[in-house]
């Protein structure tokens, strides 16, 4: 898979999962910084070739992620692994832990401020 085949994968994922539709082809083309629609639909092709979407033919935004590369996850199962992360955070009395956690805050962002 190539990198914009999965950049444009995990746009989708991420779209569908936070709005519950499929975006437009002039969306992905932002979203992955490709020029035109044409580029979206040869993207999309080879997606459906290999076998991680499926479209519905004459159906405009009918795109069903069939599966993800080994190692993706959508921005859904990120945000709820976050919440139950600063839950337990909390659970031990580590409010400020919690705080980070929800904010989405990495390790290399809190050496920064250390």
């Amino acid at each position: 898979m190539t990198r914009k085949q999965a950049e444009l994968l995990k746009f989708i994922a991420d779209r569908q999962a936070h709005d519950g539709i499929t975006p437009s082809f002039a969306e992905m083309a932002v979203a992955v910084s490709v020029g035109s629609k044409g580029s979206i639909h040869r993207l999309l092709t080879s997606l459906e070739a290999r076998g991680f979407i499926r479209r519905m033919a004459n159906r405009a935004r009918d795109i069903e992620i069939l599966r993800l590369p080994e190692g993706f996850r959508r921005a859904d199962a990120v945000a709820e692994e976050r919440e139950r992360c600063a839950n337990l955070a909390e659970f031990f009395r580590y409010p400020a832990l919690a705080e980070f956690i929800r904010a989405g805050t990495t390790i290399a962002e809190l050496k920064k401020t250390a």
